[in-house]
Formats: C-alpha cells, sequence, structure tokens
C-alpha cells in the first residue's frame, strides 16, 4: 500500500466520522434543550 492510498483512508475515515458526528450534533443539542427546559431553574 502505497502511500497516498494511505492518505486517502485516513481521510475516508476521518470524513465519515465528521458526517457521523454532524448528524448527531442536532439530536445531542434538542437533548441538551429539552435537558435545559425542564430544569426548574426559572420557578
Amino acid at each position: 500500500m502505497d502511500i497516498s492510498q494511505q492518505i486517502l483512508l485516513q481521510f475516508n475515515t476521518v470524513r465519515s466520522t465528521v458526517t457521523r458526528t454532524v448528524m448527531l450534533v442536532p439530536a445531542y443539542i434538542k437533548y441538551l434543550l429539552e435537558s435545559i427546559c425542564n430544569l426548574p431553574f426559572y420557578t
């Protein structure tokens, strides 16, 4: 395996990880907001 293939493989791994993270971020933010809204700190 030459170095360019290795770099490409690394890039694809990073890209898929980033894609998965980006997909998860909105759900995480929604969960966070719901958690904050459920806290009775404003009563």
